[in-house]
């Protein structure tokens, strides 16, 4: 998925360590990775929902949705996506064209300040969502996990 994530981040003009981030959290370091019917991966790794507007399959997973500052269980559609690379395409062209990602991405190469801001700007603004991801960009696993690369991004 890195090389997807580099061409992403810099279409986006951000540091690609705060996509990696956000994959880990929204897939559970890959164990939780939105299914289909039949037990296949969606693809889905950043939990973007299927709009009216998507006609293709779906996979249904659980989330926690906030609505009114409460936050509640909800049932959501997301769509199959057939490749990681369509993933992370979509996620970038939603960053890039919803205004709520806009402070996000003007963090440019400062994953800390993106991952911030990311946190405070998702559908599920819980105030720990920021500091999850932050442990994340912090953390051993995702470090060691990069270490031979980390010069490269």
């Amino acid at each position: 998925m890195l090389p997807s994530i580099k061409t992403a981040a810099a279409s986006l003009g951000i540091n690609p360590m705060g996509l990696l981030a956000q994959a880990a959290l929204e897939t559970g370091w890959g164990q939780r990775m939105p299914r289909n019917a039949d037990g296949s991966s969606s693809y889905n790794m950043f939990g973007i929902k299927a709009g009216e507007g998507w006609a293709g399959p779906k996979a249904i997973a659980d989330s926690m949705e906030v609505s009114n500052g409460v936050a509640a269980p909800k049932r959501t559609a997301l769509p199959v996506l057939w490749l990681i690379e369509e993933s992370v395409n979509d996620f970038a062209a939603l960053l890039k064209n919803s205004p709520r990602y806009k402070e996000a991405l003007a963090a440019g190469p400062d994953a800390q300040a993106y991952v911030a801001r990311i946190g405070n700007s998702a559908t599920q603004p819980i105030p720990t969502n920021g500091n999850k991801l932050n442990e994340i960009l912090h953390g051993d696993a995702l470090q060691s996990a990069l270490a031979p690369r980390v010069a490269k991004l």
